[in-house]
Parts: structure tokens; sequence; C-alpha cells
């Protein structure tokens, strides 16, 4: 693909759950300026759920750097109770034997109760012929022991811009769990949810310039305020990115 350097996107969201909780609804629109060694962003994000709606606004940057490395820095700010007050995080990728890929990074979260989560993630990753392999734990601190969760993914490029995978997860983490804590939740408390994720998606580039991707999830997961009790969980998700 050519060198890009605006890119627009939009993007929506529903999830399905079967008791409970109706439907919830998430929209994004994004602008962002692309360079030899800079990817900026600026996103706006809406939401409606719980009979709520809120917005949240989205700051990310992507540094290439000439051996490369790249560094991933983003923060969101939002005064509504539908997401976190303050999501801060950043990770640094260093690619290695030739097709082998590795990351670290740490997220932060704080929510207008006056709760916090700070909790740590990083990466392996495989290119093997056509194909990504890659494996993603969260770590979360919670007094003395740990919780988290681990996602596995493989990826399929049909050909240089063309992909479709599946994700496998299991556990929780505290980004993943915002839709049932609205409000947050402490270390301990995010040890009592937990859930198995499986997802399919693909992408599609059109005329070299337009970016489909669509992903259908199915989860199971524990309710926050019912130990284990599990409801059955649908995310489906369509987004557009134009670069010019």
């Amino acid at each position: 693909m050519a060198q890009s350097t605006h890119i627009v996107s939009v993007g929506v969201q529903m999830d399905e759950f079967s008791e409970f909780y109706n439907n919830m609804y998430l929209s994004f629109v994004s602008y962002g300026y692309e360079s030899k060694s800079w990817t900026s962003m600026v996103k706006l994000n809406y939401t409606d759920r719980f009979e709520k709606t809120g917005y949240q606004l989205d700051l990310e940057t992507y540094h290439k750097f000439k051996s490369g490395r790249y560094l991933y820095i983003g923060y969101a700010f939002s005064s509504s109770e539908l997401f976190p007050q303050n999501r801060a995080g950043a990770e640094l990728f260093v690619p290695f034997l030739k097709k082998w890929e590795w990351s670290a990074g740490l997220r932060f979260l704080n929510f207008k109760t006056g709760t916090s989560s700070l909790f740590y993630s990083g990466s392996l990753s495989w290119y093997f012929k056509s194909y990504l392999f890659s494996f993603r734990p969260y770590i979360i601190p919670a007094g003395d022991k740990l919780a988290g969760s681990l996602n596995f993914s493989a990826r399929k490029y049909v050909n240089d811009t063309d992909s479709f995978g599946i994700r496998l997860g299991i556990g929780s983490s505290p980004d993943e769990r915002i839709v049932q804590l609205s409000e947050g939740a402490k270390g301990k408390d995010i040890l009592l949810l937990n859930s198995k994720i499986i997802s399919i998606y693909a992408n599609k580039v059109f005329n070299k310039k337009l970016n489909i991707r669509a992903s259908i999830s199915m989860s199971r997961d524990e309710l926050a305020f019912i130990n284990d009790y599990f409801i059955r969980h649908g995310i489906f998700e369509l987004s557009a990115t134009l670069r010019f």
C-alpha cells in the first residue's frame, strides 16, 4: 500500500446479552495523520447503555524507530460515568530473530468513583509464511495475588492488505469489564470476574485506500454482582478506514 498521510475512520459496535442487560451500542469517528516515523490519531467515542449516553475523547500516537521498534502512547478522558474518567497506556514493540516480536507495556484506568486499576500487558508474536500468531497476557496486581487474562490470536494474510483471523481469550481485565462495571472496580473485585471469548474477524481493502473490518465475538461472562453466574455476550463490530 502506498504511503498515506491522512486517516479517517468510523465504526459501530453492538453488545447483546442473554439476560439482565439490554443491547448496548458504541460508535466512533477518528482522524489521524501518518508520517514516516509518526502516526497520531484523535478519536471521539459515543456510547448508549444503561439507558444513558456518554462521550469519550481518545488520543493515540505511534512512533517508529529506525531500528524497527515502535512505541505506542495513548490517553483518553471522559466526564461520563459510562467510561473511565482517565485512561492511559504505553507499550514498546521490539522485533527480534527476523520473524518474532515482543512487547511490554502498562495501562491505567481511573474512574469517577475514585477507584483505579493499574495493569500490565505484553505480547509475543511470530510471523510464519502468510500467518501471524500472537499471545497476549494481561496481569492485574490485586494485593498478594494476581488476576488477568490470556489471549491467543491467529491471522491469515490473503495478500499484502487483506486478512482474516480468530482470537481466543480466557480470564478478565479492566478494559474488558467496563460494560459490566461502568463505574470501575478495585483489583480484588476484578478477581471475581471470569470470561471465555472467541472472536472471528476479517479485513478487506478496496482500491488501496478503503479498509473495511468486521468481527463477531461470543463470550461467556460472569456477572459482577452474582458469583458463579454466567451469561452469554455477543459483540458485533463494523468499521471503515479511508487513507488519502
